[in-house]
């Protein structure tokens, strides 16, 4: 009977005899015998069209092969929830409070080190993913880290030019009690950080003035009981504020401005600010025809030692809520990058003879 269709008898697959003209022997030229399927068929290799060389005979498992998914790996996935957010709020605490103020170098040079390994990161994760165009985990790491460098060191240095530097530069200046604003020179408590004004001091609401420039400057004179002018000739002491008085006249609301008790000023040390208190008090000198020879700005309050430490408390605060944040954003990340693993190559209505490990 003849062989089913597709097989080939073994006869068939020997080529005519081999003589060979130096030894005079002959020999039959026979293939491998073929592989033979169910039903007694040969089994052959059909060449993919676009390929060179033949698909190999055992199945390539990847995770874009439908019905093909792997197994999560458990240990990456714990690695990238924590690590990165450790990063993250280490260095938003070295940017964010003392560490910063007083080696902002080292910080820097931290900074530096840490972005370098982030970029050895990006270079082999690069590298892997020319031999591997299965998603792994650690072309997610190269993200993840990547965010909680910048984005810990963005959040450390709003944080301390917010909150923070505003404490420790206070701190390191020194605190003046019974403060005469007649009798004493601004030249005197150039390095004042908290002054306490004698009995009697007061705003003088008759020669408040501002400067517009975007924002509001608000500017006005502190003064004692005594209806003469400074026996120093000069009006040095400047209580100050921003978006706190009218733009049409003599007018302020900052501080604590209506409270009688307090009289105390908590110094204004931003380099920014200072120019622009400087451009409204220049302005009040033309206007009310008086002399502020070496100016010194304060924010009028009741207590500014507490004033102060409220600074510091707010940075603290900005710090735990980044903190708290970035751990369910990690988490986020993560859990959405394990959805997205583990439904690739899953096919509705199959289950997988195979589950390799995703690493």
């Amino acid at each position: 009977a003849p062989p089913p269709p597709g097989v080939v008898p073994q006869a068939a697959r020997c080529g005519p005899p081999n003589n060979s003209s130096l030894t005079g022997s002959s020999s039959t030229q026979c293939e491998r015998p073929p592989r033979v399927g169910r039903g007694g068929l040969e089994v052959r290799k059909m060449p993919h069209p676009n390929e060179k060389q033949p698909l190999m005979e055992k199945p390539v498992m990847s995770v874009f092969t439908p019905g093909v998914r792997r197994r999560m790996n458990v240990i990456p996935m714990v690695v990238l929830a924590f690590v990165p957010w450790f990063v993250f709020n280490f260095l938003s605490f070295l940017f964010a409070f003392e560490a910063f103020h007083y080696h902002s170098q080292y910080v820097i040079i931290v900074f530096c080190l840490a972005t370098l390994v982030w970029i050895g990161l990006l270079g082999f994760a690069y590298l892997s993913a020319k031999h591997d165009l299965d998603p792994m985990w650690l072309k997610t790491a190269v993200i993840m880290f990547g965010m909680a460098i910048f984005g810990g060191a963005f959040l450390g240095y709003y944080t301390y030019t917010n909150y923070s530097k505003i404490f420790f530069s206070n701190q390191d200046l020194l605190s003046y009690p019974n403060v005469n604003p007649f009798l004493q020179r601004g030249a005197d408590l150039i390095d004042a950080g908290r002054v306490n004004f004698a009995e009697g001091t007061h705003l003088d609401f008759d020669r408040s003035w501002h400067f517009k420039d975007r924002s509001l400057w608000c500017v006005i004179p502190i003064v004692s009981n005594d209806p003469k002018q400074p026996d120093t000739g000069s009006y040095d002491f400047w209580a100050v504020g921003k978006e706190c008085c009218s733009i049409s006249s003599s007018d302020f609301r900052c501080g604590d401005f209506q409270d009688p008790n307090a009289r105390s000023g908590m110094r204004a040390l931003d380099d920014v600010d200072q120019q622009m208190y400087l451009l409204a008090v220049q302005q009040a000198e033309t206007l009310y025809d008086v002399v502020a020879s070496n100016p010194v700005f304060f924010y009028w309050t009741k207590d500014p030692l507490n004033e102060v430490k409220t600074y510091l408390t707010t940075g603290k605060e900005v710090f735990t809520l980044g903190l708290v944040a970035s751990l369910f954003v990690s988490f986020l990340i993560v859990t959405l990058v394990s959805c997205c693993f583990a439904c690739i190559g899953r096919r509705p209505g199959t289950r997988p003879d195979k589950t390799p490990s995703l690493i």
